[in-house]
């Protein structure tokens, strides 16, 4: 029915006043009273580029930073101790985002950009690990541990073709405490838990116009929430066997044991009065399978992996699968994977006390995978001694 509903161009309408235009977003919110629904993205505490080129695999592949949200056991394959002065991820975004950021920059109506794009996500997210350090198992010290201060910003928002606004916004800081230690014999099994201690501050997923038409106000207090909370996260993997050089893996891990509600802490500055968006208990596994030196390649990788398991709800399981892996040559390394279906690729440099990891991958922001996809292209630059 909506179908036949004739668009009225922006540009045929002028706005006499303040009270004229709010009868004129009246009446685009009484025209198009299609249903409303929010951007369905998996909503990560922390991503990295490395696991984002790799399809997203991180249970039974991830190293260093990687393993403060995800398996803490594998904080016992870190190949050497490190001290991270800083790793930063200055950019995460989208061709739209920078379309949209260009366009109202220069100068052109910032209502008429965005309605003009209408049904495209505006994806950012910034990321810092400042500072963090990494104590690796040995032959004979079997036990590992990791601690770092993260900061995570990320932002989600997308103006649907009913007007409706979709607004994901997050900040998240804390430090976390990864402890791991092997096992058996011939160390084939690793446990590991994290400790978070999070401050976190989110925006309600949905703002319309009827709320601005209302008079609803624009600022944090009103739209969003704050809480704090520690939380933990405990992880495993077990090696099956070899096989001609090649070592069969597996993996799990549970996210959020005390729920990742932010409730438990009663660290709240803004004085908000309102909680958060949750970060539920999730739970992840996989396989994978390694070789240390093939032809002229070391250290490769490659693995399947079922993530964010209740972290998705009302989702597809297809919105759950990563497949993915890496391989090195001499400083670079080469990754590639499916992340939700969509191709992810990436390049990694590593200086020694230098790193940097470029990746491109696709996210899934509708319940099942193959109904939106969400093309981002991210960074990461880490200095290391």
């Amino acid at each position: 029915m909506f179908s036949k509903i004739k668009k009225i161009p922006l540009s045929s309408i002028s706005f006499g006043s303040y009270g004229t235009s709010r009868l004129f977003l009246c009446s685009i919110v009484l025209l198009f009273s299609t249903s409303v629904y929010a951007l369905d993205g998996i909503i990560r505490p922390y991503q990295s580029v490395r696991s984002a080129a790799m399809g997203g695999v991180r249970m039974t592949t991830g190293l260093y930073d990687e393993n403060f949200f995800n398996n803490p056991a594998r904080v016992t394959a870190n190949p050497a101790s490190e001290f991270t002065l800083i790793q930063i991820t200055p950019i995460e975004t989208t061709s739209n985002t920078i379309k949209e950021i260009s366009s109202i920059s220069n100068g052109n109506d910032p209502l008429k950009s965005l309605t003009n794009n209408a049904g495209k996500n505006i994806h950012d997210r910034l990321q810092i690990v400042l500072p963090a350090f990494y104590w690796a198992a040995t032959e004979e010290r079997k036990l590992a541990f990791a601690l770092g201060m993260i900061t995570s910003l990320q932002i989600d928002a997308d103006i649907r073709q009913s007007y409706q606004t979709s607004l994901d916004g997050i900040l998240d800081i804390g430090p976390t405490l990864t402890i791991g230690r092997k096992f058996l014999a011939h160390d084939e099994l690793s446990i590991g838990i994290n400790t978070h201690l999070t401050y976190r501050v989110g925006t309600s997923p949905n703002f319309s116009l009827v709320d601005y038409v209302r008079g609803s106000s624009l600022g944090i207090k009103s739209i969003g929430g704050e809480g704090s909370m520690i939380d933990f996260d405990l992880g495993s993997t077990y090696k099956l066997g070899e096989w001609n050089n090649f070592v069969l893996s597996m993996g799990g891990a549970i996210q959020n044991i005390l729920g990742g509600n932010y409730s438990n802490l009663k660290f709240t500055p803004l004085k908000i009065g309102s909680l958060p968006p949750a970060q539920p208990r999730s739970y992840g596994l996989g396989v994978s399978v390694t070789r240390s030196s093939w032809v002229f390649f070391t250290d490769t990788a490659l693995a399947f992996e079922v993530t964010d398991i209740h972290n998705n709800p009302d989702g597809s399981v297809f919105k759950l699968l990563h497949l993915g892996g890496e391989t090195h040559w001499k400083s670079f390394a080469f990754r590639a994977g499916l992340n939700q279906g969509y191709w992810t690729a990436g390049l990694g440099i590593d200086f020694r006390f230098i790193t940097l990891d470029l990746a491109s991958y696709g996210e899934e922001m509708g319940l099942n995978a193959g109904t939106l996809e969400d093309r981002r292209y991210t960074l990461n630059l880490g200095l290391h001694i």
